[in-house]
């Protein structure tokens, strides 16, 4: 469904991946009190979902931002 969705892109970076290139990602991580339901997920490619941890999608968003400036 997500893979749909996003139309098989990296939520943060953009880039197109196959589905088994993609991890699902907490918008609001379980540590931070975020959900499994469907509109608390989202698709990232793993090197993204790795940096972004478990901080919000703004964060990450800002960093590669500031890295293709």
């Amino acid at each position: 469904m997500l893979y749909g969705q996003q139309g098989g892109n990296c939520k943060a970076c953009k880039h197109h991946f196959h589905k088994q290139n993609l991890e699902i990602d907490h918008i609001i991580a379980k540590t931070a009190g975020g959900s499994d339901e469907d509109e608390n997920l989202q698709l990232l490619c793993g090197s993204c979902n790795r940096r972004k941890g478990d901080r919000p999608l703004e964060y990450l968003l800002d960093r590669l931002k500031a890295e293709h400036v």
